[in-house]
């Protein structure tokens, strides 16, 4: 689905005064869009027990826009020591900014990584026990031990463990997109899990939490409600079996957005509602209820932003072919997913005057990089407006798994990320990669050489 008709209207009359401007291609954010988002997100789950969404850093980790995530509340889930460092920088300046001690006091850190080394629990325990709270979430049995024995041999008193039902639950593989839970590498498998609460509970933890992740941009309804309604089940078989009463359950991000033009947007009114109601009947029945929490990243920035370029020239070879001024290592989806699959991102082509270029006959062309690779493309003999040299192409929907998932093949620079703020002014919140900063780990002519001594 295309970028929002107000961003649309904000953007076009500025996209190629923009690219002149930052000497190049840019990847533009849309902060009124952003806010709308995060809104409609914590209207939709109004009134559901405890609830918060901890913002996926991963899917857009510049600190501008994790400071926006702040401000509306939310808090961070975190994959990586730097991803960890990122949101206690975001949370301290929203302290600051709003002089609210209890902000750092407060649980809004999630830590849940994967065959998570000895390092990566030393940090979190160390800034959950210096700063501010972190409820490390455990990805497998074997790690309860590591995380007992960096804290003096027990657990934190608040831990939490992430669940694979494997079998349990089959892929809608359109719902899921993950695939079957029992081939994904995350999570404790079921036949695991009550053991790993006992255990949990042998080590000093008291407060526990449960959290999941099998699905990834699913713009399926059902299959969200089956995954909430499976942890709720769950919270009842560990309250039967041991006792626990589950504090928080997580059912983790995977709530989809809309790439292409003929998909619908996830009904997340819908599903608030829905949430809101079956934990009503959980709480009247079992006088207790947890509380919700989800870890929406993609549903929340990818919407929201676009990559902007130039056509540089068009190309007459087997297959017609546009080549624009940036490269598909600053915006990987397309490769890594399929360009006309899960990979898919609308583009719009704006002619010299700030108007939308009208499709006119069957103009089927590749939209193509720079990079010394075959697959260096955005689009792949795509139906598009008629191009010229000099057009500005905007790729849709950019903002999430776009620049954190970029690299440096072939030396090929990484562009400025902008915001657009509410006031319509613009700002840069990452500059433009330079070859400097590419080499910046190299050594030089010395090397590093082991002896062995």
């Amino acid at each position: 689905m295309p970028i929002s008709k107000s961003f649309k209207e904000n953007l076009w009359p500025i996209a190629a005064r923009l690219h002149q401007r930052f000497k190049g291609a840019f990847h533009i954010f849309n902060e009124a869009g952003i806010n709308h988002t995060c809104q409609r997100l914590k209207h939709a789950f109004k009134g559901v027990p405890g609830f918060m969404n901890f913002y996926a850093v991963k899917a857009a980790p510049t600190p501008a826009i994790l400071n926006i995530m702040t401000e509306n509340g939310f808090g961070f889930d975190c994959s990586s020591i730097p991803e960890l460092h990122k949101a206690v920088c975001a949370l301290d300046e929203c302290n600051k900014k709003f002089n609210d001690a209890n902000r750092l006091n407060k649980s809004k850190i999630m830590f849940t990584s994967n065959n998570t080394s000895t390092e990566e629990f030393t940090e979190a325990l160390r800034i959950s026990r210096d700063i501010t709270p972190v409820i490390i979430n455990i990805d497998d049995t074997s790690m309860i031990d590591t995380v007992a024995e960096l804290n003096d041999g027990r657990l934190p008193s608040s831990i939490c463990f992430r669940y694979n039902p494997g079998p349990r639950r089959k892929d809608g593989s359109s719902a899921a997109k993950f695939g079957e839970p029992e081939k994904q590498k995350y999570g404790i498998p079921h036949e695991k899990i009550v053991e790993a609460y006992r255990k949990a509970q042998n080590l000093g933890a008291v407060d526990f939490g449960l959290h999941t992740m099998i699905a990834s941009n699913s713009l399926n309804i059902e299959y969200i409600q089956e995954t909430i309604q499976m942890l709720l089940d769950l919270t009842l078989k560990l309250k039967n079996d041991l006792g626990i009463k589950i504090s928080f359950i997580n059912m983790g991000g995977g709530i989809g957005i809309p790439y292409k033009t003929d998909q619908n947007e996830f009904p997340i009114k819908e599903l608030g509602a829905w949430t809101k109601e079956i934990f009503e009947e959980f709480g009247n029945r079992h006088g207790w209820n947890p509380d919700f929490n989800m870890e929406c990243g993609r549903y929340i920035t990818g919407p929201h932003a676009a990559l902007v370029t130039k056509v540089r020239g068009i190309y007459h070879k087997y297959q017609e072919i546009v080549g624009v001024d940036i490269n598909s290592n600053a915006s990987p989806r397309s490769k890594f997913y399929g360009f006309e699959g899960d990979g898919y991102h609308h583009i719009d082509v704006i002619s010299g005057y700030g108007h939308t270029v009208q499709i006119t006959g069957d103009s089927v062309v590749s939209v193509c990089d720079s990079l010394c690779e075959n697959n260096g493309r955005f689009a792949d003999q795509r139906k598009l407006p008629t191009m010229q040299k000099g057009d500005i192409v905007v790729i849709h929907n950019t903002g999430a798994h776009a620049v954190a998932m970029d690299g440096d093949y072939n030396g090929r620079l990484k562009p400025a990320e902008l915001l657009l703020m509410t006031d319509g002014t613009v700002k840069m919140i990452r500059r433009a990669q330079t070859e400097e900063d590419i080499d910046a780990t190299l050594y030089g002519l010395d090397p590093c050489i082991f002896t062995g001594k």
